[in-house]
């Protein structure tokens, strides 16, 4: 019951990304692949740019399979739709970019829609797609 308390209102130093999964092509600067993932508990890129805001001073991840990955940086980036990522994880060898729904939805007010083969990011007005691959 004390472990219980002692971690009461702090975020878990684990990430978790198990879930459905599609890869989503983005128009950057060289085309990086990002994978959108309904089970991340963050986004998370292998990438560094000069370009990243950077937020140094962030404690390693635990992923799912318990390996421990040291954490580089926290940035954010700008995608050219004019999207911004806040808050994501750069961790050098993780070899993947992954978006997480949870922080999309929640960051930019927005609708997920998985298909068998691509996702739609959309804002909750119908009219409007954000992003479609």
């Amino acid at each position: 019951m004390d472990l219980l308390n002692s971690n009461s209102g702090k975020r878990p130093n684990s990430s978790n990304f198990a879930g459905k999964a599609t890869e989503l092509q983005s128009i950057l600067e060289n085309k990086w692949t990002w994978i959108v993932v309904s089970g991340a508990s963050d986004h998370m890129t292998f990438l560094r740019s000069s370009a990243f805001e950077n937020h140094n001073d962030v404690r390693p991840i635990q992923l799912p399979n318990g390996t421990r990955v040291p954490v580089e940086s926290q940035t954010s980036v700008n995608l050219p739709s004019g999207i911004k990522l806040s808050n994501m994880l750069c961790l050098p060898n993780f070899h993947c970019n992954l978006l997480s729904v949870s922080k999309l939805t929640a960051n930019m007010n927005c609708i997920v829609i998985f298909f068998l083969t691509f996702c739609v990011i959309q804002d909750p007005d119908p009219q409007e797609v954000d992003w479609c691959g």
